[in-house]
């Protein structure tokens, strides 16, 4: 993977700032459509720093608009892969066109599936992850992040979980509910 200079030197920066223990890391394809269902740790640019850091495969998150009027955010976003969404544009076929053209060049999609700005009810899963691994034929990955007070973060990794069979809203409910609850799990 190439990378630009101010990639590297972030990279450098978030690996002194945290000791990071990672589990499950084998568990991250090396190809193949996959969406990282991440939880929302409040620090979701901290979360997607720290992920980059460790993933072999390149990776582009989803983020919201809201992001963009943050200075630190906005210059994060010209060095890594980010995508802008509104909840609004959740059902854009502008979303599924930068989405599809990022897994089509075989990387990860990552997004905050418990983020506050697209979810006025934080902690709650939307069906959103799943709603995309369906429309893009992609699995989902459930992968945890925590930052602990000493500046150590542990990563954990789940277990794939293919798309759901349909866009039926039981369907989706079931595949929301398995991210939820590895979530929930990895938050005790």
């Amino acid at each position: 993977m190439l990378q630009s200079p101010s990639a590297v030197w972030l990279h450098r920066l978030v690996r002194r700032m945290h000791r990071i223990e990672a589990q499950g890391l084998e568990r991250i394809p090396q190809q193949g459509r996959v969406i990282l269902a991440v939880n929302h740790t409040g620090l979701g640019v901290r979360s997607g720093l720290l992920l980059s850091t460790l993933l072999e495969r390149d990776i582009t998150f989803l983020a919201s608009t809201v992001m963009r009027r943050l200075p630190f955010s906005r210059q994060l976003a010209r060095t890594f892969s980010v995508i802008f969404v509104s909840p609004a544009d959740m059902l854009s076929t502008r979303l599924l066109d930068e989405a599809e053209a990022v897994l089509g060049r075989g990387a990860l999609l990552g997004l905050m599936v418990d983020g506050r700005e697209m979810n006025q009810r934080k902690g709650m899963t939307k069906r959103g992850a799943a709603w995309l691994a369906i429309r893009l034929g992609a699995s989902l990955l459930p992968v945890s992040v925590r930052f602990g007070l000493t500046g150590n973060a542990r990563v954990q990794v789940g277990e794939l979980l293919p798309p759901p069979p349909s866009v039926s809203r039981q369907d989706l409910d079931a595949s929301t509910a398995a991210l939820h609850d590895f979530h929930r799990t990895m938050s005790r």
